[in-house]
């Protein structure tokens, strides 16, 4: 991948063996807080602005705080440091904040308590408030306790993680089907990089190359050409769409109806990781786009039907599966039992449903000599791929 997205791959490559997708993301955030609410596209009713919110997903050991720390601290080194919300806030502090610095990003190293926060009697109101200006209103006037806040243009980025264990703790279905999460890219991944042990000192040439270019990004503004991608993105979008109504999984339609306005979105931000200098941009920009909303956007639906509970009986299945990842993928009846902690009745029902979609497989034995696998295509996790 070129431009500052390669560059900052590589460099955190280096540095951590998290996924690699995760540098991707994180790089994508800095560029969102980098153009802000500065540059937009034409959209269908009103213009498109850069923002993403962003969720990378994995287990506690995988290294999900470098590429935040990497993200906030180049930021921070192109001067945009203002623009850095912090992750602990009430409604009555977070909206003079943002008539302020109306362009700014979330950087939230366990996205579970900030959403356990939203869900608070305290901040009433602040999810649905959330969802409307993830489209970037011209205006938003809000009557606090002691005054009246005008915002202007509230572009809201957010860069968060979290493990898949705190992460469904605070899910709710409701989130989803109401809006909030369907704008999220969740983006899990088990797929860690090569061990690259202790790094050493932070090589300060390449940050400050990196941190050049956002500062070069931050200085573009107006309104993106659109015209040498309006006929593939018509092409693609036309797809998408009858994919959308023929065959999109009920609880998905809100996810998915959004791909068109994520990939303009992700296309101004590839552009401005290959090119600082304008705002034309290219069926290559595209094409990356496309690429990686459709990845996200999978990946998300798999995570969010296979791995995230919708009831207790659910997570008993989830627990179980986890168990068996941790013990390489196999492991005895008698040991998956005693580690789950469930009773025998509730792990019997668990292991047959699992067995019977086909997500389990239990190798034919007597008492403690039978062996629970799991199914060969999640023995990596449902959340592997290629980035």
């Amino acid at each position: 991948m070129p431009g500052f997205l390669g560059e900052l791959i590589d460099y955190l490559k280096r540095r951590t063996d998290c996924p690699a997708d995760f540098h991707i993301h994180a790089g994508m955030a800095a560029l969102a807080a980098a153009l802000g609410n500065r540059v937009w596209c034409d959209g269908w009713a009103r213009a498109i602005y850069p923002n993403l919110w962003i969720v990378i997903l994995a287990p506690s050991g995988y290294g999900k705080s470098v590429p935040l720390d990497m993200s906030e601290a180049l930021v921070r080194m192109a001067g945009l440091g203002a623009s850095i919300l912090p992750d602990s806030f009430s409604q009555e502090s977070l909206y003079p904040v943002l008539s302020k610095t109306p362009s700014s990003i979330f950087y939230l190293q366990e996205f579970s308590a900030f959403l356990g926060a939203l869900q608070k009697d305290y901040n009433q109101g602040l999810v649905p408030w959330l969802t409307k200006i993830f489209d970037v209103p011209d205006v938003d006037t809000r009557v606090l306790m002691k005054e009246v806040v005008v915002l202007t243009k509230p572009c809201l980025t957010i860069l968060g993680a979290s493990s898949p264990d705190w992460f469904a703790e605070t899910y709710k279905a409701s989130l989803l089907r109401g809006g909030f999460l369907a704008r999220i890219l969740f983006c899990p991944s088990v797929a860690a990089g090569e061990y690259v042990g202790h790094p050493g000192p932070r090589d300060e040439g390449v940050e400050a190359g990196l941190a050049d270019h956002l500062r070069r990004v931050a200085q573009l503004s107006g309104r993106a050409d659109l015209s040498s991608i309006w006929a593939p993105f018509n092409a693609w979008d036309r797809a998408a769409r009858g994919r959308l109504r023929e065959d999109c999984p009920s609880e998905f339609t809100g996810m998915r109806s959004r791909a068109g306005v994520l990939v303009l979105k992700a296309t101004m931000l590839f552009h401005a990781s290959n090119d600082s200098t304008n705002l034309h941009l290219t069926v290559r920009d595209l094409d990356s786009a496309i690429n990686y909303i459709e990845r996200c956007q999978h990946l998300a639906e798999t995570y969010l039907s296979q791995e995230v509970a919708s009831d207790r009986n659910e997570l008993n299945r989830l627990r179980l599966l986890e168990i068996i990842r941790r013990a390489g993928g196999r492991i005895p009846w008698s040991r998956a039992l005693m580690n789950s902690h469930l009773s025998a009745r509730d792990f019997g029902e668990a292991v047959l449903t699992l067995e019977q979609s086909e997500r389990l497989v239990v190798e034919r034995g007597t008492g403690k000599q039978r062996l629970l696998s799991v199914a060969s295509v999640y023995t990596n996790g449902t959340l592997r791929a290629e980035p």
